[in-house]
């Protein structure tokens, strides 16, 4: 790290410069999942606004039935299986349905 002036220098032991190294790559992942989440909602926008009969589709007319759900018993190697078919989200729901 280069300091502006001689009293401008920080150290930093070298876990401590993991954590903020893992905070940061955590913090860009959030950042970019966020960025992805509105550019499909504007996708969406835009695809209603040119064909205005698909706002009158019904969240119940588009959903699986029933709704495929992970258990909190699922495997780690399970959920990840099911991730890699293409769907981007399951629910988790124990046997009560909560």
């Amino acid at each position: 790290m280069k300091a502006e002036t001689a009293l401008d220098l920080i150290t930093l032991r070298r876990n401590d410069f993991e954590r903020i190294s893992q905070t940061v790559t955590s913090l860009r992942a959030e950042m970019q999942r966020s960025v992805s989440a509105v550019r499909s909602y504007e996708a969406l926008t835009a695809m209603v606004k040119e064909q205005p009969r698909l706002a009158s589709i019904t969240v119940a007319e588009r959903m699986s039935s029933p709704a495929e759900t992970l258990s909190p018993d699922t495997s780690l190697q399970e959920a990840v299986n099911r991730f890699n078919g293409g769907k981007q989200g399951y629910p988790v729901v124990d046997e009560s349905g909560r």
